[in-house]
């Protein structure tokens, strides 16, 4: 067993329940970390309003709603090509997957952000 120090809010589900850490428990957390770097927010926010506290619950709302514009950092917001944010948030959900069986390999990870960059750069307008 390996005691793991770190955000309540990207700790592997699994890990809270076994204590057992996997490659599947580092996916996880770096899920947690797109979200971060896309919102420029820590994954716990308690002075923000309710909904928005937890983020990793709140961007997947905002992704199932049709609204992730809103939890988009203010200084990406206009730059962001839509195909390559949704994307990047598909990653991000994948990844956070509650049963590590159903996260992606890292390298699957790094050849979809790969994808949304190249996107980004070309400027593709999808879906």
């Amino acid at each position: 067993m390996t005691k793991v120090i770190g955000s309540g809010g990207i700790l592997d589900p699994e890990y809270v329940a076994t204590g057992r850490l996997t490659e599947k428990s580092d996916v996880y957390s770096f899920g947690g970390v797109l979200l971060e770097v896309l919102c420029a927010r820590s994954v716990l926010h308690p002075t923000l309003p309710k909904e928005q506290v937890a983020l990793v619950d709140w961007a997947l709302q905002c992704k199932a709603e049709g609204k992730l514009n809103e939890i988009v950092d203010p200084y990406l917001k206009g730059s962001i090509d839509q195909w390559s944010l949704e994307t990047f948030v598909g990653i991000a959900e994948k990844c956070l997957a509650s049963e590590g069986i159903h996260r992606p390999a890292m390298g699957d990870v790094l050849l979809d952000l790969e994808l949304a960059l190249k996107a980004q750069a070309q400027g593709t307008v999808q879906g």
